[in-house]
């Protein structure tokens, strides 16, 4: 690489034991890179042979950086060291399983000189064979405008209303390109170490100097499905991660202003909406465990009576399964609309 040469965007990938999939990342980015591109990969100790499937890129791109870990710190600690060994003026997290478009980087390239602090982008959700089914879009068609800046107040009070999952809240590590140096001003907070939301914390701490976040309502990554780090874990594990981490987002930087953090929290019934608490539900098998975590979901927004419906109907595993695998197969909305009506 020129030493001369600056780094305009730094494509940043944690990954670990994905070598089964790492190939076909490094495939989908590296014939749109030139010299202003790096790529930053940041193993986590895998015990495949995904050290052996990125080296095998190195001699076609002078610009690849290859970094393997003593251990596994975990994904957040691993996003964390990326961003830290980049060089690049803004960095683009991306995971080792997904896949960049077409044309998307030299989409965003032309983007970032309108000199946002983050950038974020639609994505498309494909089936296993990465063949795209629907696009997802991140802030509502209402919206008047793509700029908003975060740390006025009602534009953030604005944006949080147009936000359609916690994805607008920067959720999707892939869908979003952010300033390196105003994350390495924040740093890694090791309270949020191993919940999946380190990042998250880190971009929504931009706010304390500057945040303009700029839309970009266009899909430029592809997002393997099912194949989610955590998933593993059960449905009850993952969906309590979403709850825990945006609670401890909202206690942690919102806990002084009541309106903002109900508005924050709301976003999560967009996110979970109230199907998914069915779905919840239906693998809770105490109802004293649903009982506990209860009050928790309250404060996100949901009423009582939702709860309360969920707590009754989520009871029957078979029932909850083959609803949504209607509402799957035949996109029976009109008749989930009239159940929501009664709850």
């Amino acid at each position: 690489m020129r030493e001369d040469q600056p780094i305009k965007l730094s494509v940043c990938i944690p990954t670990y034991n994905r070598a089964a999939f790492i190939g076909e990342t490094l495939e989908s980015i590296l014939p749109q890179v030139n010299e202003s591109i790096e790529v930053v990969v940041v193993d986590g100790a895998s015990t495949d042979n995904t050290a052996e499937v990125v080296a095998s890129f190195q001699n076609r791109f002078a610009n690849l950086l290859y970094h393997r870990g003593a251990q596994n710190m975990g994904v957040d600690r691993d996003m964390a060291t990326a961003v830290e060994l980049a060089r690049g003026e803004y960095c683009w997290l991306m995971s080792s399983d997904d896949l960049i478009r077409p044309g998307a980087i030299s989409r965003m390239l032309e983007e970032i000189q309108s000199g946002a602090d983050i950038y974020l982008c639609d994505i498309t959700l494909c089936n296993s064979d990465m063949q795209p089914i629907r696009g997802l879009k991140f802030l509502s068609d209402h919206r008047s405008t793509n700029q908003f800046d975060l740390m006025d107040r009602e534009q953030f009070l604005t944006y949080l209303n147009l936000a359609t999952s916690n994805n607008a809240l920067f959720c999707y590590m892939c869908a979003m390109v952010f300033r390196r140096s105003s994350w390495v001003n924040v740093g890694f907070n090791e309270r949020f170490s191993r919940t999946g939301y380190a990042h998250v914390f880190t971009l929504l701490s931009f706010m304390k100097t500057r945040c303009l976040v700029k839309y970009i309502p266009s899909a430029l990554v592809l997002n393997r499905p099912g194949n989610d780090s955590f998933s593993s874990q059960g449905i009850e594990k993952r969906y309590m991660l979403d709850f825990d981490g945006y609670l401890l987002l909202a206690n942690e930087l919102f806990y002084d202003d009541p309106q903002v953090k109900r508005a924050f929290l709301r976003v999560m019934t967009r996110e979970h909406p109230w199907y998914r608490l069915l779905k919840l539900r239906s693998v809770i098998q105490s109802t004293k465990r649903w009982e506990a975590i209860s009050p928790k979901l309250l404060e996100f927004g949901y009423s009582r009576k939702v709860l309360a419906f969920c707590g009754f109907w989520g009871r029957f595993k078979i029932v909850v399964n083959t609803a949504l695998y209607l509402n799957g197969k035949f996109a029976i909305g009109s008749f989930l609309r009239w159940v929501r009506a009664l709850v």
